[in-house]
């Protein structure tokens, strides 16, 4: 599979920024609704579990069925954190 982005450097560029946007979410938290901030936080958090799974793992080289279970899952566990953090506040 081609990928769009080559460099493992861009990779690990982009998964600073990502760190630093959640960072500074979190500073933002009180300043708005801490539920919008949390969920953009996890949303954050879940783009960088799916980057790191399919580029440095190589998950995205890997059979189709593997891929699909891994991005089923990824999908799964955001979802239902997302439901659990919006249910318990």
């Amino acid at each position: 599979m081609k990928h769009v982005i080559q460099s493992p450097v861009t990779i690990w560029a982009i998964l600073v920024a990502a760190t630093l946007a959640s960072y500074l979410f979190q500073l933002e938290a009180m300043q708005f609704d801490p539920r919008i901030m949390g969920s953009a936080i996890l949303v954050i958090a879940f783009f960088k579990v799916r980057l790191i799974g399919l580029r440095y793992m190589e998950i995205d080289e890997a059979i189709l069925p593997l891929r699909l279970a891994f991005e089923a899952w990824v999908i799964a566990v955001a979802v239902a954190l997302l439901v659990l953090f919006w249910i318990a506040r």
